[in-house]
């Protein structure tokens, strides 16, 4: 198999490029396809080798579908890297929910960092998703909310009904903070094959 940043998107950093939105992700939940659109604003170096970035603004965006997506919160891990390749990596954390009662097609989330993150060009900008219950507030034998079944979560056939067993397959994307001292979540966070991160390579121009 190859390596899996061999499959990549691209995110671009240059002037003028600070005013679009840009795809960085894409997955489907419930039935409904979703994507995740990002702006940058960043200043960058004279060598154009790197960028700071100042803030990012998300925009999650439903497309076919019954239930919408929502953006819980969202992460942002810098100084990172990829373990098998030892690529630089500014590693995101998205954490998602389906939004039952309100239709909120577009749903934006803003960054602002209060010290500027360096990249540099050729690192990647990398996306792990986790999706959250309906009901999160509650233990994980509930399977509806507002009378809508968690089909993430559970299954069922008739009157069985239980929580879905997920196949086990190997680990392929890997990330861990470049400070040894960093025991936050995502130095220990593995994604699966089951749901892959999104990796864009940064091009700085």
């Amino acid at each position: 198999m190859k390596p899996h940043l061999d499959y990549s998107s691209n995110i671009f950093l240059h002037s003028g490029e600070d005013t679009r939105f840009q795809f960085v992700y894409g997955s489907q939940l419930y039935g409904t396809f979703f994507g995740l659109f990002a702006k940058f604003k960043f200043d960058i170096d004279s060598s154009k080798q790197s960028a700071n970035i100042k803030r990012i603004d998300f925009e999650l965006i439903n497309y076919k579908g019954i239930l919408n997506i929502e953006i819980e919160s969202i992460d942002v891990y810098p100084n990172y890297e990829e373990i098998e390749t030892k690529n630089d990596v500014l590693y995101i954390d998205l954490f998602v929910k389906a939004g039952i009662g309100d239709h909120k097609p577009t749903i934006g989330y803003t960054k602002e960092f209060s010290k500027s993150i360096k990249v540099t060009n050729g690192s990647y900008f990398s996306i792990y998703r986790t999706l959250l219950p309906l009901k999160s507030d509650s233990d994980s034998d509930q399977n509806t909310y507002k009378n809508v079944y968690d089909s993430e979560f559970h299954e069922r056939d008739g009157k069985i009904s239980g929580l879905r067993k997920l196949a086990e397959f190997p680990d392929l994307f890997k990330y861990q903070s470049k400070d040894e001292n960093d025991k936050s979540l995502a130095s220990k966070r593995i994604a699966s094959i089951r749901c892959q991160p999104s990796n864009n390579k940064i091009i700085i121009m």
